[in-house]
């Protein structure tokens, strides 16, 4: 049986990411929401970061984002969870694409995705 990446049952023949659209993963939303995500990191490259928005680089130990979520989907654990850990390493990857281009909303955008923002301030900014 085969699940989507919100952990219900998959229907066959439809998108893990996009349960909704009758196709193959990727799906056409897919393949659509990556072009726009693409274009928008492009479009960012050459805008620089100011400096207050980057910490100092970092020298000690490092964790593997694609080592940790490698070992989970290695097959081993829940198979639901190997697709998952799949879509989450590529929104990891796409942020970081994304935030050092300039896009800073794009951590936003990760820790709302993966319900983390419960201390985002309510003030309104980005709506």
């Amino acid at each position: 049986m085969s699940f989507d990446i919100y952990g219900n049952n998959l229907r066959r023949g439809h998108c893990e990411v996009h349960p909704h659209v009758h196709e193959e993963y990727p799906c056409s939303v897919c393949l659509t929401e990556s072009a726009n995500a693409q274009r928008e990191v492009d479009r960012l490259r050459d805008i620089p970061i100011p400096e207050h928005h980057l910490a100092p680089d970092h020298t000690g130990m490092k964790i593997s984002a694609e080592g940790i979520l490698g070992r989970i989907r290695d097959g081993r654990y829940f198979r639901e969870l190997d697709y998952g850990c799949g879509v989450m390493l590529g929104h990891l990857q796409n942020m970081a694409k994304r935030f050092y281009a300039g896009d800073i909303k794009a951590v936003d955008e990760f820790l709302q995705l993966y319900d983390l923002a419960d201390d985002r301030p309510s003030d309104g900014v980005g709506a």
